[in-house]
């Protein structure tokens, strides 16, 4: 899979500012109108020859101006990123477009007809060019009209960048401890933007399991998840999914595992029915006493005919009610036994079902534990998600940048 590229384009096409147009417009372009369509031009000496004819000059001028052009026309490729400084502020967004010409605009007073088209983070708000990491002010300080940034890492990624305040310098609250998506971005804290890795597993798939370590973002990732199939928008606003999502709420059962100690005989029945009458109530379904897998079926099976809408399965900790009882060997095989019972409710419900991630700290086999749900896709080796959960040094750079002056952190990494 190809990394992104990061370009710089400076908003002054033909010695015209057009900052407005490129955010109203949803593009960047360059100027040199009298070129003519670029369309076909694929080697630095087609663009050189050309540039020759329409705009001589000396050596230096047009090997700068070819450069520029080439890099414009053909390097930039689409899902790159472009990063556009303005004075203090700086924009952000993604090509989504090939090289395009417009002849309307290819006029002296125009003067902006090579274009690309754009998607702007943020929502096309600034960020402020003091809230950005060292390495990355640095680099916009360069001249040139087009030009690619040598180390991407600090721009790379939708997570770092919609993530960062959008008042520069102010500092947010450390989500320490925090698993809730709503009072992470209700109350302001630092927010590293996980959403364009589900829309990708929801484009790509249906059923997914990924096990992580403890403390590594796995509740958090599920807590999105349920907020964003809920259609909470107003929690997604500036994050990567929030213009590529059908807001219209559909119904979750969301289960979790993470409190108790499911060493005792009796206590994942007792919690599972706790689970289930917890979720009926707030659905305004009757209560059930039928078993756990009954009740699930049931569930989802309900919850599906009354809203019409499919409905997502979130498990958390899928795993802890075995790992408890590891020194009870009895209650652990129980434990593995009546989740396998649960489980192959996914399955079995499969018309019912838009999307479901179980997510845990082991990978137990398909066949002890998931037999029946053969249709699991196991993302947790997969590169494509690698940086689904936790933090990346991009991440760090960006998201973090306020936290960082004073850090020491290649003594940090020596703890």
């Amino acid at each position: 899979m190809k990394n992104k590229s990061a370009w710089v384009v400076r908003p002054r096409p033909h010695m015209i500012y057009r900052m407005r147009e490129f955010l109203e417009g949803n593009l960047v372009a360059v100027g040199w109108p009298a070129l003519g369509d670029l369309t076909e031009m694929t080697t630095r000496n087609e663009i050189k020859d050309r540039l020759n004819r329409h705009y001589p000059g000396n050596a230096r001028t047009i090997g700068a101006a070819t450069g520029c052009l080439f890099r414009f026309v053909v390097e930039i490729l689409k899902e790159d990123f472009i990063v556009v400084p303005d004075g203090d502020n700086v924009y952000f967004g993604v090509v989504e477009s090939d090289y395009r010409y417009e002849p309307a605009l290819a006029t002296d007073q125009e003067g902006y007809p090579h274009q690309r088209k754009v998607r702007w983070l943020k929502g096309g708000r600034p960020l402020p060019r003091k809230a950005l990491p060292g390495r990355l002010a640095n680099t916009l300080k360069g001249q040139l009209t087009v030009f690619s940034i040598f180390d991407p890492a600090p721009v790379r990624g939708y997570g770092a960048l919609v993530s960062l305040p959008d008042d520069g310098a102010a500092r947010r609250k450390l989500p320490i401890g925090i698993q809730t998506f709503r009072m992470i971005r209700e109350e302001g804290c630092y927010y590293v933007d996980k959403t364009a890795w589900v829309r990708r597993l929801v484009d790509e798939g249906r059923c997914y399991f990924l096990s992580r370590p403890r403390r590594f973002g796995k509740s958090l990732l599920l807590d999105t998840i349920k907020e964003l199939f809920e259609g909470s928008e107003e929690l997604f606003r500036g994050l990567a999914i929030h213009d590529r999502w059908d807001w219209t709420p559909r119904p979750v059962v969301r289960i979790s595992f993470g409190s108790g100690h499911f060493g005792d005989p009796d206590w994942l029945r007792e919690d599972m029915a706790a689970q289930f009458e917890a979720i009926e109530k707030r659905a305004g379904l009757a209560a059930s006493d039928s078993s756990a897998p009954a009740r699930f079926r049931r569930l989802i099976a309900e919850l599906h005919e009354r809203t019409g809408r499919r409905v997502a399965v979130l498990v958390d900790e899928y795993d802890k009610p075995i790992l408890d009882a590891l020194d009870a060997p009895e209650v652990a095989r129980a434990n593995r036994d009546f989740l396998r019972g649960l489980y192959s409710v996914i399955k079995d419900c499969d018309a019912h079902i838009e999307f479901t991630l179980l997510t845990g700290v082991s990978k137990f086999s398909k066949v002890s534990l998931f037999s029946g749900l053969n249709n699991l896709i196991d993302i947790t080796l997969d590169p494509r998600y690698s940086a689904i959960c936790g933090y990346t040094e991009a991440d760090l750079d960006t998201v973090f940048a306020p936290e960082l002056p004073g850090l020491d952190r290649d003594e940090i990494r020596r703890w």
